[in-house]
């Protein structure tokens, strides 16, 4: 990793503990992460609503590995590795605040220190 990327993930840490050290649900381990953004609407749709939701979760990379790696040796279908590193995948759910969301985006940002992920309803 990056020295940026270390930087970002010591920051991440001491944020984390600032707004509560959040967590997401994956397949009944928890993840430490820092909400980025979190919309919730409804839209009015031919038979009722429809839920538009959309959230992005800032994961460090180190969190998710520690997590995945437990839950590969249960179900090595729930992740992708690359570069021998595990990674989120689109299309799996996750649990956070409550709230079952559906992984529509993974990124990982330039200095390779954590993940973005960009969740919706997992109906969508």
């Amino acid at each position: 990793m990056t020295t940026i990327g270390t930087s970002l993930q010591q920051g991440m840490s001491v944020l984390a503990k600032l707004i509560g050290e959040p967590t997401f649900l994956w397949k009944g381990t928890a993840v430490d992460c820092i909400p980025a953004s979190i919309n919730d609407l409804n839209s009015v749709v031919a038979g009722g609503f429809q839920d538009d939701i959309t959230c992005r979760l800032l994961v460090k990379v180190e969190d998710w590995t520690a997590a995945d790696s437990s839950i590969v040796l249960v179900d090595d279908s729930i992740n992708t590795v690359e570069n021998d590193l595990t990674k989120p995948i689109i299309d799996r759910t996750l649990t956070y605040k409550g709230k079952l969301y559906r992984i529509a985006a993974v990124r990982q940002d330039p200095s390779q220190g954590f993940y973005k992920l960009d969740l919706t309803s997992p109906r969508k």
